[in-house]
């Protein structure tokens, strides 16, 4: 709650997890529901590119699975795990990680699932209720946080614009005060029936 920067959030949460279930690596990912996907937002312990930017249809892999599931997904070697659906580009960069084993647990706010938290490790490893019980908690924990951010983060923009709107309108007010002020002087010229070159200096 006191980090209200939706960066600083993400990486404080994966760098937390990690170290709570001594993982290799942990991410975090949101659901694109336009393109029907979920994609790594987030990440500690990653160190390629390939797989910082995965990006998985929903209910695809463990990634996939978690991010629309209701319940925590794991695998402890996911090169051999036939449980899940497989892509091709995914696995090349499962393969390029070195990732191996997967804890996955659903992102969920207000009943709706929002990505996932996951972590991996590059050697196979088989998750025990504890670990299971570190990221189910921390899940909720997350997702709520992730949530803060990103109504902190529309309230900021929503001030800018209130601002920006209010620093518009205050030119366009001083604008007018101008014109004003000038008509009221071109109208003085006038009714004083001054010359010709009074009326073109005003």
């Amino acid at each position: 709650t006191r980090i209200q920067d939706t960066e600083h959030v993400l990486a404080a949460i994966c760098t937390r997890t990690r170290l709570l279930i001594d993982s290799d690596m942990a991410y975090i990912s949101l659901n694109d529901a336009d393109r029907a996907e979920t994609y790594i937002r987030a990440t500690d312990g990653v160190r390629t590119e390939s797989y910082r930017t995965i990006r998985m249809p929903l209910g695809t892999g463990v990634l996939g699975t978690a991010a629309v599931g209701e319940r925590t997904f794991m695998t402890s070697d996911y090169t051999t795990d036939d449980a899940f659906v497989h892509l091709k580009d995914v696995d090349s960069a499962v393969q390029g990680e070195g990732v191996r084993a997967i804890l996955a647990s659903p992102l969920k706010i207000d009943g709706l699932v929002i990505g996932a938290l996951l972590v991996a490790d590059r050697t196979p490893r088989e998750f025990g209720p504890e670990e299971r019980l570190i990221i189910e908690s921390l899940a909720p924990l997350a997702a709520v946080a992730v949530e803060n951010a990103r109504l902190f983060e529309e309230q900021r923009e929503a001030l800018e614009r209130e601002r920006e709107a209010r620093a518009e309108a205050s030119a366009h007010l001083a604008k007018v005060q101008r014109m004003a002020e000038a008509e009221q002087a071109f109208g003085d010229a006038l009714s004083s029936e001054a010359g010709v070159d009074a009326l073109v200096r005003e």
